[in-house]
């Protein structure tokens, strides 16, 4: 029983190995436009993200990425908001990995906070939460730059995402 346990940790390592060795990193941009509700209260967003994507076979990527993302005040509310996502998923290219028209998804989860500013006497005041999002997307890898657009759904905090990253 315990050469086969070594047996199957063992080649579970070497495999993931294996695709570490194929896959890539990548760091990008993010531009962020609240939906919904959201919408009502926050405005445009900015961010970076980073993202690992490990090769499965010719046409099947496995994908992790965490970033961060603000929300500008809308209005003069004084409302601004943040959020951190942690997101696994696929994406399924056209072609081949790392070559042209690629469609997925990830599935995670988003640390949301909001900050109002007080304009008056007293505190300003600071919440956060974490919430589970799911990120269809659809994109284009060449060379060394990935374009992709999504449409990250998280309750009433979701956004429509525009990402431009470098891949090494």
């Amino acid at each position: 029983m315990k050469k086969a346990l070594l047996m199957a940790f063992t080649l579970t390592v070497i495999s993931a190995s294996a695709s570490f060795a194929q896959g890539r990193w990548s760091l990008g941009g993010e531009l962020a436009f609240p939906q919904g509700n959201f919408n009502n209260g926050y405005g445009a967003g900015i961010g970076v993200s980073g993202r690992y994507e490990g090769v499965i076979n010719k046409n099947l990527d496995w994908m992790v990425t965490l970033g961060y993302i603000h929300f500008f005040e809308k209005n003069n509310s004084n409302f601004s908001a943040y959020q951190v996502p942690l997101n696994g998923g696929l994406k399924y290219y056209v072609d081949s990995s790392f070559k042209g028209f690629w469609f997925g998804g990830e599935l995670g989860l988003n640390v949301i906070g909001w900050r109002w500013n007080n304009p008056g006497p007293g505190d300003d005041v600071n919440d956060s939460e974490t919430r589970l999002g799911l990120a269809p997307q659809i994109g284009y890898h060449i060379s060394n730059v990935d374009f992709s657009l999504r449409y990250h759904i998280i309750d009433d905090a979701s956004y429509l995402g525009f990402r431009v990253a470098y891949v090494f």
